[in-house]
């Protein structure tokens, strides 16, 4: 490669830098010294779709989302003011109207006076990275919970004692959702009762969501022994109304001992996705396992004779 002359010595540093950026970052820009673009900015084109018109000026901040746009313009401006590095995050929109987490770096050029003279920036796409580590976050919270409601279970005398820990847990594990866990009636195999129940109220305005009791007929997950997602056909029946609908029915057993079953309704704007899935059956199994063991252990109870003591010999 021949090197260039010293006459081209500024431009091309400017070329390697700017390579340098392009390798680094999702979107390289440069603003005047007040913050608008007044040249060409060819990788927040082809990164938001704008025409070179449209970003002008001020004209590129409209991709910012519009809930974080004057805070992040507040701290545009207030970098520019004390002519400081600019440091970061934006939710940018993408061309096809996506919005994605950037985190944002700026520095100001300076002449030999220190008067700033231009803004060099640069984005990084981190919404895989923020959603990754999110998700590793929530599963270390949800392990907490699973392990403090395991151990509370341990510690607890009876089913009865243990119910409220568990409508407590749930509503750790799965925030806004409505809930219910129904057991099995004494002395029945097909006939279930409601025992606790956790969240909102249902539509009709009734605190309770699940009826008192039903036919194990009643819910596809106990039929069918697997997590039930209610689709066209097999809605289960044991709700208050028709209007309650719930994401997911799952049966509590443990080496095929029926000891319960719950059944959740998310939040508005939550789905059933992989995630909740695998949440929702590591709880269900921790149930599971905590009434299997305080059944077992009510069972020895009554079955342990009384010892009377002998009478004292005067």
């Amino acid at each position: 490669m021949t090197n260039p002359g010293a006459g081209d010595a500024l431009p091309w540093s400017e070329h390697r830098y700017q390579t340098l950026l392009s390798a680094i970052a999702q979107i390289v820009w440069t603003t005047d010294a007040r913050g608008k673009m007044t040249e060409d900015q060819p990788g927040w084109r082809a990164y938001t779709g704008g025409t070179n018109e449209e970003i002008q000026n001020a004209g590129w901040l409209t991709a910012i989302h519009p809930d974080s746009r004057p805070q992040s313009t507040a701290a545009w401006d207030q970098a520019m003011a004390r002519a400081l590095p600019y440091e970061t995050e934006w939710y940018i929109r993408r061309k096809d109207g996506q919005y994605r987490r950037f985190s944002i770096h700026a520095v100001p050029v300076c002449d030999k006076g220190s008067v700033v003279r231009e803004w060099i920036c640069c984005g990084i796409d981190i919404t895989d990275q923020r959603r990754c580590d999110e998700r590793l976050l929530r599963q270390a919270r949800e392990t907490q919970i699973l392990k403090n409601l395991g151990d509370t279970l341990q510690a607890c005398n009876s089913r009865e004692e243990a119910y409220p820990f568990i409508a407590l847990a749930a509503t750790e594990l799965f925030p806004g959702a409505t809930g219910a866990l129904a057991v099995p009636i004494t002395g029945t195999r097909d006939l279930f009762e409601t025992a606790t129940e956790w969240g909102g109220e249902t539509p009709l305005g009734e605190a309770a969501w699940m009826k008192p009791d039903f036919a194990m007929e009643d819910c596809w997950a106990l039929r069918r022994g697997v997590m039930h997602q209610p689709e066209s056909g097999t809605t289960c029946h044991h709700f208050r109304s028709d209007a309650v609908k719930a994401d997911a029915c799952m049966p509590l057993s443990v080496r095929g001992e029926v000891s319960g079953m719950v059944s959740v309704h998310l939040a508005e704007g939550h789905s059933l996705d992989a995630d909740r899935r695998a949440a929702l059956s590591t709880f269900g199994n921790a149930v599971a396992l905590g009434l299997s063991t305080l059944q077992l252990r009510e069972s020895l109870q009554n079955q342990t004779p009384v010892r009377r003591r002998a009478p004292s010999i005067d």
